[in-house]
């Protein structure tokens, strides 16, 4: 089942979309590094968390297997949806001003920040929902 189903299926069940901005200082700050070097924290192994909307919300595993500079490659994958369960690859994923950006092909938008070595955070956007992504190592 595809991401635009779970769009259906929260835009029907009311959801309220909610701010993806982390908390201020509540991360361990990382040392100033490249993009090339954001991105190759990124890889080996996955990323195991949730995503969320309003109150709804499952489980969240990206999966990078690959880096060239500042691009990335993998997979997104989202658990617990009304739609089902969903995997996806990552399209243009990149890494600029030290955040990871990429679409999948359902048309949803990611963006991830590194908060610290084992942990990151994010948002998710598809026809203007968005929710919190969040996850570590």
């Amino acid at each position: 089942l595809s991401i635009s189903a779970l769009t259906a299926a929260l835009l029907l069940a009311g959801c309220a979309s909610d701010s993806s901005a982390p908390a201020a200082g509540k991360a361990a700050a990382l040392p100033a590094m490249t993009d090339t070097e954001v991105a190759n924290k990124f890889k080996g192994g996955s990323w195991t968390g949730e995503w969320s909307i309003g109150q709804h919300g499952g489980k969240f595993v990206l999966n990078v297997t690959g880096t060239d500079g500042n691009k990335v490659t993998g997979e997104a994958l989202f658990f617990g949806t009304q739609a089902g369960d969903t995997k996806e690859p990552l399209v243009n994923g990149v890494v600029q001003k030290g955040e990871l950006s990429a679409t999948l092909p359902s048309s949803m938008a990611i963006k991830l920040k590194l908060r610290d070595e084992k942990s990151i955070r994010g948002s998710w956007l598809i026809q203007g929902l968005q929710g919190d992504l969040k996850a570590t190592r």
